[in-house]
């Protein structure tokens, strides 16, 4: 897939998801340390404890990766490797 059909797809796939209530941004998510309790405990408090989650961040966090990548219904991916299978 070239550059320019990868972001049109990009672009399109995130308009319909945010139309249909899909999307969710959180700002600063910081954890002391790398607790797979912890990470379930933020989604539990969110109300997306049972659905499958996409979690895209800007930049390499250990503490958010290693926190996350034990849940069974979450994707962790960097935004820079966001392509339009994953979010469909």
């Amino acid at each position: 897939m070239n550059k320019k059909a990868r972001k049109i797809a990009l672009n399109s796939i995130i308009t319909l998801k945010a139309k249909a209530g899909e999307l969710m941004g959180l700002k600063d998510i910081t954890l002391d340390a790398p607790k797979t309790k912890d990470a379930q405990d933020i989604l539990k408090n969110i109300g997306i404890a049972t659905k499958k989650v996409l979690f895209v961040v800007a930049k390499k966090d250990e503490t958010i990766l290693k926190s996350f990548r034990n849940l069974p219904k979450v994707k962790y991916l960097y935004a820079d490797y966001l392509n339009p299978a994953d979010l469909m």
